[in-house]
């Protein structure tokens, strides 16, 4: 199970599972993938400095174009700017998650699986190594906090890193934005949310094969 689809669902009310779902299905909500071409721009700053730029303007080039993808376009240009500026925060780049042959084994956790990366790592010599996750939407706060959270437990059982060592950058709003402190009631919360999902799955499986 995305990590995203968790975070999506968590705090929603029964009656809105539905049409998210639907959305989900449909493809309304903006893929996580229609930026890529801002993340490989940013990973290319980090590797060699003055890249970046000319990398996000090709990537958005051979984009489709459509409405939903010129409002993209202009949201990746204002977010590589800022990242420019957060650039210093972050140190130097140990490795980039975003190649195909990095392929990460789905993360157990509380009987299930959850899904979900980190788009690289870096090291300075004040904070040691870090993972950064890079976000350039507008989700409801509950909703992109509960992704954090998820992001917190992939990074402690895939990486071994401390929630302390996660770097959520905002890129619209320019800022870093830490897992919550209080997390105890909220992981309890999302928790019941990846049950509840898993047990439907389960649910319609059997169906399908009593229908096969």
């Amino acid at each position: 199970m995305h990590i995203y689809v968790i975070a999506s669902l968590y705090k929603a009310s029964p009656a809105k599972w539905l049409g998210i779902i639907r959305e989900l299905q449909g493809g309304k909500e903006i893929s996580l993938a229609q930026y890529a071409p801002l993340r490989r721009a940013i990973v290319a700053e980090m590797e060699r400095f003055g890249t970046g730029k000319s990398i996000l303007v090709q990537g958005l080039s051979l984009r489709k174009r459509s409405p939903v993808q010129e409002t993209i376009a202009v949201k990746s240009k204002i977010a590589f700017n800022n990242f420019l500026e957060l650039k210093p925060q972050l140190g130097v780049l140990k490795q980039s998650y975003l190649s195909r042959s990095y392929n990460p084994s789905p993360v157990p956790w509380k009987g299930g699986t959850i899904e979900g990366r980190f788009h690289f790592s870096v090291m300075s010599p004040k904070n040691g190594e870090k993972q950064v996750y890079l976000y350039a939407s507008d989700w409801p706060d509950e909703k992109r906090d509960a992704f954090i959270e998820l992001l917190t437990i992939i990074a402690s059982i895939r990486h071994s890193t401390t929630r302390e060592q996660i770097l959520f950058v905002d890129l619209l709003q320019s800022k870093i934005i830490p897992p919550k402190r209080n997390y105890k009631k909220m992981r309890g919360d999302l928790k019941q949310t990846m049950e509840l999902l898993f047990e439907m799955e389960k649910m319609f499986a059997v169906r399908h094969e009593d229908e096969s």
